[in-house]
């Protein structure tokens, strides 16, 4: 019986050495890992990191009608408006549900100053994506734009 222990006693050390030398190569693996690490990639516009943030988009367009009346998109009156025919689109932010296609024309709403744009330039702008109360339906907001043409 004294025997049978000793015995048991020496695969239950063999198997503790298996278990220990497992774990012990199973960490240095896991911080292996940890330490290569990929940076995620920037958005670039336009030479400039930054970002974007969720239902935005920045894109180039030309100016196709400047409306400085009130006008009413999705039940709701704005001061100014314009309509642009998209060019290029640079970037899309998640949660964009209608990205605009090139070569539509679009009206954007703005609370932005009008001042020295015109028909026929070419614009950098971001806008937001907004919801109109059916939530079936969207508008834009334009947030910022710059003449480049």
């Amino acid at each position: 019986m004294c025997r049978a222990f000793f015995i048991s006693l020496k695969i239950m050390r063999y198997f503790i050495f298996i278990l220990l030398s497992v774990s012990i190569l199973s960490c240095k693996a896991v911080k292996a890992q940890d330490t290569i690490k990929k940076k995620p990639a920037k958005p670039v516009y336009r030479g400039e990191d930054i970002g974007i943030s969720p239902g935005q988009f920045k894109f180039k367009a030309s100016v196709v009608a400047i409306n400085e009346a009130p006008a009413a998109i999705c039940g709701k009156s704005f001061e100014k408006t314009l309509q642009l025919e998209i060019l290029q689109i640079y970037l899309t932010g998640s949660s964009t549900r209608n990205v605009p296609t090139i070569k539509s024309v679009i009206t954007f709403a703005t609370l932005k100053s009008l001042a020295g744009l015109k028909k026929g330039k070419i614009i950098d702008a971001m806008a937001t994506e907004m919801l109109c109360k059916d939530v079936t339906q969207s508008y834009f907001m334009l947030n910022d734009y710059m003449v480049i043409q």
